[in-house]
């Protein structure tokens, strides 16, 4: 479970998720993250998981983000106005 802070002040911590999430995808096949979705930390987090699945298309890896991106929440409500 990924829950962190706004802000990343620590400058090699992209590097660090990186190198762990590795770690675990060499001891299973099977992950699913859970990432809180507020801030910067989790932003990273989502950002790294991303990659992870395009790097070892044969493991199976989810990314299950807490709520939907603002985005794609206002996307959708247009589109149920629509109906």
């Amino acid at each position: 479970m990924f829950t962190g802070h706004r802000q990343v002040f620590e400058s090699k911590i992209e590097e660090k998720i990186k190198n762990t999430l590795e770690s675990l995808v060499e001891m299973g096949s099977r992950l699913v993250f859970l990432n809180g979705g507020m801030g910067q930390f989790d932003a990273l987090c989502a950002s790294a998981v991303r990659s992870l699945k395009k790097r070892h298309p044969e493991k199976e890896i989810q990314l299950c983000l807490s709520e939907l991106p603002k985005k794609l929440t206002l996307n959708k409500l247009a589109l149920i106005g629509e109906a």
